[in-house]
């Protein structure tokens, strides 16, 4: 689990393959790259809680990005 101090909480759940964020802000998406930078998932949705799956992507290191209207955060994912 990925804790930020501005009220963004990114998780990963193993077992069901989800990315969740949840933010104190309004959130705008949320993306998942892969570690030569291609987008490999993305969830174009407003709200202050957001899903993304990884199920069907290979084992590996992704970069998950979620934004807002004046910020974004990025973590590491170790699928």
């Amino acid at each position: 689990m990925f804790t930020d101090s501005n009220d963004i909480r990114i998780s990963y759940n193993r077992e069901t393959m989800q990315v969740c964020v949840q933010s104190a802000k309004l959130l705008t998406g949320l993306f998942a790259f892969d570690m030569q930078g291609r987008t490999v998932g993305s969830l174009r949705k407003t709200g202050d809680s957001l899903q993304l799956s990884l199920l069907g992507l290979p084992q590996g290191v992704y970069i998950v990005k979620t934004q807002g209207a004046n910020f974004e955060k990025s973590v590491k994912i170790i699928k």
